[in-house]
This record gives structure tokens, sequence and C-alpha cells, in this order.
């Protein structure tokens, strides 16, 4: 056991002191980090990569979840519109006129159906709005030089269109017609 001891210890001082292992020693332990810092570097660069794949996985998801969620609402209120103009057209067709307290009667009833995510309303053939829960006989609101009412008024087809915000005559607050 001295043995060994003695030849370690004479041997210790020589090749510390040696500038060429000296130098490798260096260098083994600069590469040994580099590795390291690199080995970490692309840890996390591979995590980074999995949690922006998690993240745009998610955001697809919630992004067909609303689109779904809005195809439905608009079918909902397509079937709500068309239930209107059944029951408009049917007075009209029998009795030649609108009656304002029953159909704004009506129209608040199919609000509530749409759980007040939408105000109805009713214009005549000109473009005056009629009907609403907040129209007043006297009220002069028009959509007569609204683009939505002209193509509406021009179309010949039955679909539901939308418009980009505007600023709502009647309810003073921007809405989406």
């Amino acid at each position: 056991m001295n043995l060994i001891k003695k030849v370690h210890d004479g041997l210790r001082p020589s090749l510390v002191s040696t500038p060429r292992i000296r130098t490798l020693l260096i260098m083994a332990v600069v590469v040994l980090h580099a590795t390291a810092i690199m080995a970490t570097y692309l840890a996390i660069d591979a995590s980074h990569d999995e949690h922006v794949a998690a993240i745009e996985a998610e955001t697809r998801t919630l992004a067909r979840l609303a689109d779904q969620s809005i195809a439905k609402s608009a079918a909902a209120f397509d079937l709500e519109l068309k239930t209107i103009r059944y029951q408009l057209e049917s007075s009209l067709r029998d009795t030649g006129q609108l009656d304002p307290l029953k159909f704004n009667a009506l129209l608040a009833d199919q609000e509530r159906n749409l759980q007040h995510s939408a105000d109805i309303r009713v214009s005549d053939a000109s473009g005056r709005v009629i009907l609403g829960t907040d129209v007043t006989p006297d009220s002069r609101a028009t959509w007569g030089d609204r683009d939505f009412f002209v193509h509406h008024r021009d179309s010949t087809t039955e679909t539901m269109t939308v418009t980009d915000p505007i600023f709502g005559r009647v309810s003073q607050i921007w809405v989406v017609s």
C-alpha cells in the first residue's frame, strides 16, 4: 500500500507540472462543459418545440370548437328568422296587415329563444324599421341605404348574410346585422 502511495505521490507533481498534460486536461474540461451546454440547449429546444406543437394543436381544437359553436348559433338564428318570416307573410296574406303588438311579442319570444344574443327587427319594403322590441311607432330609423338591406331586397336567394360591424340606428350601439 505504501508503495502505491509513493508511486502515486511521485507521479502527481510531474503530471500536473507538465504543460502539455495541463493543456490536455483543460481542453478536456472545456470540451466536457461545451458538451454539457450543448446537450442542455438541445433538451430545452426539443422541449420548446414540443410545447409549441401542443399549443398549436390546442389552438386548432379551440378554433374548430368556436367554428362549430358559431355555425350552430347561426343555424339557430336562421331558423328563428325563417319562423318570423313565415308568421309575417302568413299575417299579410290572411289579413293584409301586421299587428305591431302581436309581432313585437313574437319578436321578444324569439329573442328569448336565442338567449338574448340578438335583437330582431323588421323593416318594410322601403327599409323603414317598423317592428322590434325597442321600435316605437314614430321611429324614423331606416335601413334603406344599408348594403345588407339592398342585398336582401335585390337577392333571389333566401340565404342569411352577415355584415361587418355597423352602428345600429335603433340600438345606438355597434352591431352585426
